[in-house]
């Protein structure tokens, strides 16, 4: 079809015309709504593509892709009871597909069923051992559960799979922080920041692993660089905002200083002052400088300052893996 064509080039658009003018031809051509439907989700026209990979199941009931990418429209708009079972209905025609039990395990981890994802990534994994997202999701719902055992080993096997895999990294990092090995958490960062040395979430959470060893000067500075590396990763700035810099020798606060992370402290200035400031450039989105004026009104104050007022309508980034969706061959 002349819409895949349009579709592998990016111009979703054409993609979407060429499918219509398909359809008057040959109207109920079920590949040809299906395609369309793709097409759509990749647009962001959720609700339309929802409905087009309807119309391909009502003149072709067994069209398990097309089940398996409406359950990943689905869960998109947040239906994860119907997106769940779209995917069991998928599997009924076709049991031996990796991708919709993957797909289906995380859709049920969302839904906060995690039992139910593991037996699902497990699943995914037996019928296709080489995919790592599998085995790095299952670790994540095992995480989510406390077993961490379980999930540093589901993390180790998808590193096995895919050595160069950064988020795997992270979340292994995350369980051994856990489990209270802050080394093997630092080894973990310090390796995805090998693979993808502009990972901010490395540094972020490298940064924990620092503050938990009490290392509080290198923590900063991990954050700092996280916010270098993008000025509106969240949980850096909650984080550095919860250093209690005000416990720091002189020496280290001079260090910090002279790095650029602490670029005054004036003592005669209000801390209600340097809050209404922090809070002027945080909703003019200077969130480097709002974040160096929390700092420092943390230092005045001498105890850990709060990072609500900060946090305050900027997004926190979330990695959950990626969906698959089933492209036609």
């Amino acid at each position: 079809m002349l819409g895949q064509v349009y579709s592998s080039q990016g111009d979703l658009d054409e993609a979407i015309n060429s499918y219509k003018k398909s359809l008057k031809i040959k109207p109920g051509c079920a590949e040809a709504y299906y395609n369309m439907g793709n097409a759509l989700m990749r647009k962001g026209d959720l609700n339309s593509a929802v409905e087009s990979y309807k119309k391909a199941l009502k003149t072709k009931p067994d069209y398990a892709e097309a089940l398996n990418n409406m359950g990943l429209a689905l869960k998109d708009m947040d239906d994860l009871e119907a997106a769940i079972k779209s995917y069991k209905q998928a599997l009924v025609i076709k049991p031996d597909c990796a991708e919709t039990y993957y797909n289906m395990g995380n859709a049920l981890m969302s839904k906060g069923d995690l039992n139910s994802a593991v037996e699902s990534y497990k699943k995914a994994h037996k019928i296709k051992p080489g995919y790592a997202e599998t085995v790095n999701n299952m670790g994540t719902a095992l995480k989510n559960m406390g077993d961490l055992e379980a999930a540093i080993k589901s993390y180790k096997k998808a590193l096995g799979i895919k050595p160069d895999y950064v988020d795997a990294c992270n979340n292994m990092g995350v369980a051994l922080n856990a489990k209270g090995d802050l080394d093997g958490a630092m080894q973990c960062y310090k390796k995805a920041l090998k693979i993808k040395p502009d990972c901010a979430e490395a540094y972020t959470k490298m940064g924990n692993a620092l503050q938990g060893k009490g290392n509080l000067e290198a923590a900063i500075d991990s954050y700092q660089q996280a916010l270098n590396i993008n000025p509106e990763t969240a949980n850096a700035l909650e984080n550095i905002m919860k250093v209690p810099t005000g416990t720091l020798p002189s020496q280290t606060l001079n260090n910090l200083e002279k790095k650029g992370l602490i670029p005054f402290k004036t003592p005669n200035v209000s801390i209600k002052s340097k809050f209404q400031k922090a809070n002027l450039h945080r909703h003019q989105k200077e969130t480097d400088l709002a974040f160096k004026l929390f700092l420092e009104a943390n230092i005045l104050k001498k105890e850990t300052i709060k990072a609500e007022l900060l946090l305050e309508h900027i997004p926190i980034i979330k990695n959950i893996g990626k969906n698959k969706r089933m492209e036609p061959p």
